[in-house]
Formats: structure tokens, C-alpha cells, sequence
């Protein structure tokens, strides 16, 4: 398959290519809208303009990460600032459960257990008013994804892909979101979608961490 026949997300994992597709039923892993569960941002500040959830990919349908000690892998992006790179840090929060008994007999009540997306790394950190264009959403449309196809795959096989030809490493999760004609916006413009830009994650999931770059 060429990047250009690429017509939804897929990513590489385990010595597996993962295919996906929209679906009309609910589904764990899925495209765009809010996270599953409270984020709040820590780390590098940023613009007045939101930090985009783009897909959530539960491990039903990303299998191996839960060999990791992960449930899900949610991917974040700043649509907002024009040519955006980052890499982030997916914090959950650890509470034994002695202190949930201790706080709760002190009648502190519960901390914030909403999980952290750490930003480590983000240029540019300004955001505009027109990029990709005037009247962006705040929200990307949410649609559930379902896994079609799980296949034997060597790096460099997915790394095809990949329109600009990166390197896939065997030890990380790569994710590639290409442009999506179904989903009733564009995500970067039609002079962007007639190109075949893509959106390429590459995450690592070692030393219990969720560390991501794009």
C-alpha cells in the first residue's frame, strides 16, 4: 500500500501493522472529540488556542500495550500552531489505596485524579486566529474507529506509509493519521489534504511511561 491509498489511521506495534476504519457503533478507541476521561495540561505553556485530542486507540484494538501496563494510548496534537511539533508525557495519577482511606477518614476528600498531559517539548508555542483556516472547531468531529486488519509487518515495510519516508523504530508505537475525506471538515485545508499530509506519532511506552512526539 502507498501513503496515498491510505484512507485511515494505522499504526505499527509489536511486529504488527494495525489498519482501522470508521465505524457506525460505539467503540473504546476513536477519532477526535473529547478524551474519555479529564487531561489537564502541565508543562510548556502554550497559546490561547486548545491542544487538539486527535484519537484515543484502546488496547483492543492496539494489542500489546497492555503488556506495557497501559488500557489506552490518547494522542494529542496542536492543530492551532502552524507547523506544530511537541512531544508530551501521558501522567496518570498513583493514589494507593491507603491514602484514598486515610483522606477519606480525614474528610479531605479525594485530590484531582484527572490524568496529566506533560508537555515536554512545543514549537511553535504561539497560536493563530487562521491556521489552517478561519473558523477551525474547538472539538475535531468525533467517530468511533474499529480495527479491520492485523498483519505480520517489518518496519520498514509500514515505514511506506509514511509519505516523507520516517524512520519506524521496532521498539515504539507509530501511529499515521493520513487526511480523512469522510469526516465532514478538513483537518489542515484542502491545499493541505491535496498534498497527503499526514499526522506520524511516535510513541514510547517503556519504563511505564506514555512519551509521545509529533
Amino acid at each position: 500500500m502507498l501513503p496515498e491509498e491510505l484512507q485511515y489511521p494505522a499504526a505499527y506495534h509489536d511486529g504488527h501493522a494495525c489498519l482501522y476504519e470508521l465505524t457506525a457503533q460505539f467503540s473504546k478507541s476513536y477519532f477526535g472529540g473529547p478524551p474519555d476521561y479529564a487531561f489537564k495540561f502541565s508543562g510548556k505553556a502554550f497559546g490561547t488556542r486548545p491542544i487538539h485530542h486527535v484519537m484515543t486507540l484502546y488496547w483492543d484494538a492496539l494489542p500489546g500495550i497492555e503488556k506495557k501496563g497501559f488500557s489506552d494510548l490518547p494522542l494529542f496534537y496542536g492543530i492551532r500552531y502552524g507547523g506544530c511539533c511537541m512531544k508530551y508525557e501521558i501522567v496518570s495519577p498513583q493514589l494507593e489505596f491507603s491514602d484514598i482511606e486515610e483522606r477519606l477518614a480525614a474528610k479531605r476528600g479525594l485530590p484531582n485524579l484527572s490524568d496529566e498531559c506533560q508537555i515536554l517539548e512545543m514549537e511553535p508555542t504561539k497560536s493563530s486566529e487562521d491556521w489552517p483556516y478561519v473558523g477551525y472547531p474547538e472539538l475535531v468531529p468525533y467517530v468511533p474507529l474499529r480495527l479491520t486488519e492485523r498483519v505480520q509487518c517489518s518496519p520498514e515495510d509500514f515505514q511506506g506509509l509514511i509519505l516523507h519516508g520516517d524512520e519506524v523504530k521496532p521498539e515504539e508505537v507509530t501511529v499515521v493519521i493520513p487526511p480523512m475525506f469522510d469526516l465532514g471538515i478538513s483537518l489542515f485545508g484542502p491545499n493541505a489534504d491535496a498534498e497527503g499530509l499526514q499526522l506520524v506519532f511516535r510513541c514510547n511506552l517503556e519504563n511505564k511511561k506514555r512519551t509521545i512526539k509529533v
